[in-house]
């Protein structure tokens, strides 16, 4: 691998007058490329914090910084390490940092065994997805993306294919359609149709863009010649809804709603109060503003903006609302797992594990959820009904409407990605410690 010394730059974005308070203030961090976008899962090391992670938008909130020289250190496998001082208080609650690109991002590996999933040829590794009790691992840089198809012992299978129209995809989606997939980038997203059996086949598909596909595509869950099942969330209220669509009269009706009556009261207030502020600060430029020649955009009256809170942060005094408002809504996640002629569903807010039937679809409650203070999500499986929630993993023996735990011995994994139980094993796509920039896969036994 090489690299060339290039100039990085640091940019503050001047979003705010608000003072910096050592016990209060928190800085929103934003680390893009030289096309100026977000860099996903850059690791952000910062004096006296633990290692922060960047989301798909490039963003990491980080508080409570010491007063005076702070080093700041981000590392990705696709761009040079940047690393400098920077000296608190800020006058300004948002920082911008451009990573430069490494000139050569991959070069040869000349494998002469079949390797593990889990092995260092699998660094660049950038999702893996459960498909037909085969992993497919998705490998993205600048340079090229591909697929490359793991057996259900995380081997290596000689089956490989290149993307001639995407590079740099961040990850893999499940499509509606039997054997569809997506492959999600910063601005593009290309579907594509994966077959196994009887031979490995991939076929592109038109992309379209990410915008296109959170709109039409994302919160679709199920889809046959009949009928088609698509949630709708709320963004600044406390519901999820399942509706159930006739695909040739286009009628709806309600199948299944997750409700936090309790806390929508609250999300509701704290959501406003952010945004309010948002809009005190946006049509007010201060001398810094434009003397940096910096032109504020309003993010609402975007039509591509999907109501993501933290795109409205542009003050320290929104960090009451701020809190208040994912403690409202912490608990509104819902999972949704198909299988081949049933649907479940994670009910995070009563506690409870609904299904049905897809032949004729009634959603009625099976099993309550185990007791946690964290919200339940599935892990990818094939027949097993699998649950986790970051600390505890169990599975579902369906015939006795019970949880069973599953010893999973994954505390040394940092940054979990994705999750797939796969016969014997549990793989999980993660980091081996908090600051080494490369993903991997770890296996682990979980059945005899």
């Amino acid at each position: 691998m090489k690299t060339s010394n290039t100039i990085i730059f640091l940019l503050l974005i001047f979003s705010s007058h608000v003072l910096f308070s050592q016990d209060s203030a928190k800085t929103l961090l934003k680390v893009i490329n030289n096309e100026d976008n977000g860099v996903h899962d850059a690791v952000v090391l910062i004096d006296d914090i633990d290692p922060l992670l960047t989301d798909e938008n490039g963003h990491a909130l980080f508080t409570n910084l010491k007063e005076g020289s702070v080093r700041i250190v981000i590392k990705h496998l696709s761009y040079m390490d940047f690393d400098t001082m920077v000296i608190f208080p800020l006058l300004y609650s948002r920082l911008i940092i451009k990573l430069q690109n490494k000139i050569n991002v991959l070069d040869e590996v000349t494998v002469t065994a079949k390797p593990s999933v889990t092995e260092k040829q699998a660094s660049y590794i950038t999702d893996i997805y459960l498909h037909e009790n085969h992993i497919l691992a998705l490998f993205s840089n600048r340079k090229e993306t591909s697929i490359r198809l793991f057996d259900s012992l995380g081997m290596y299978t000689d089956n490989y294919f290149r993307f001639t129209t995407i590079n740099n995809a961040q990850k893999l989606s499940r499509g509606f359609l039997p054997s569809s997939f997506y492959l999600i980038g910063a601005k593009q997203c290309l579907p594509f149709s994966c077959h196994i059996s009887p031979t490995y086949h991939i076929a592109e598909q038109v992309e379209i863009t990410s915008q296109q596909y959170k709109k039409t595509i994302e919160n679709t869950i199920y889809y046959n010649r009949k009928q088609l099942i698509k949630k709708e969330v709320s963004n600044f209220s406390n519901y999820v809804k399942l509706y159930l669509y006739d695909t040739h009269s286009l009628e709806r009706q309600l199948l299944y709603e997750m409700h936090d009556r309790q806390n929508e009261e609250i999300a509701i207030y704290n959501y406003n109060k952010v945004k309010a502020i948002y809009l005190q600060n946006i049509h007010i430029p201060t001398e810094k503003d434009i003397d940096a020649g910096f032109t504020k955009i309003n993010v609402l009256e975007d039509p591509n903006w999907n109501g993501e809170i933290l795109d409205l942060y542009v003050s320290d005094a929104q960090q009451p609302f701020l809190v208040s408002y994912k403690q409202a809504t912490k608990g509104m996640s819902m999972d949704v797992k198909i299988r081949e002629k049933d649907i479940w569903v994670v009910d995070n807010v009563n506690g409870k594990l609904v299904t049905s039937s897809l032949d004729e679809i009634r959603m009625t409650s099976f099993i309550a959820l185990p007791e946690s203070n964290k919200p339940f999500t599935f892990v990818q499986s094939e027949h097993l009904v699998c649950i986790e929630n970051g600390d505890v993993y169990y599975y579902l023996d369906e015939l006795n409407a019970k949880w069973v735990p599953l010893n999973v011995a994954d505390s040394n994994v940092f940054y979990p990605k994705r999750k797939i139980l796969l016969r014997k094993y549990m793989y999980i796509l993660g980091r081996s410690d908090a600051v080494t920039p490369q993903n991997t896969v770890m296996k682990f036994k979980v059945f005899e």
